[in-house]
């Protein structure tokens, strides 16, 4: 299955979770991070049971300090 991330391009085996693909991939997922799944904010809460599906399009955001 392929999935995009910030509109890059992953191919997984199988599907997965967030949580599995972003420790598969080595992506951020500590407080201060958000994720979207075509366009609907997933709680950080039910990323270890959210399967991602082909084709979904997922955006990664980091909050960041400063003013």
């Amino acid at each position: 299955m392929e999935i995009q991330i910030n509109q890059n391009t992953y191919s997984l085996e199988a599907s997965k979770t967030i949580h599995e693909v972003l420790e598969q991939l080595d992506l951020p997922r500590h407080k201060g991070v958000a994720i979207a799944v075509n366009n609907a904010v997933v709680p950080q809460t039910e990323w270890d049971k959210y399967a991602l599906q082909d084709a979904d399009k997922v955006l990664l955001i980091k909050a960041s300090a400063g003013g």
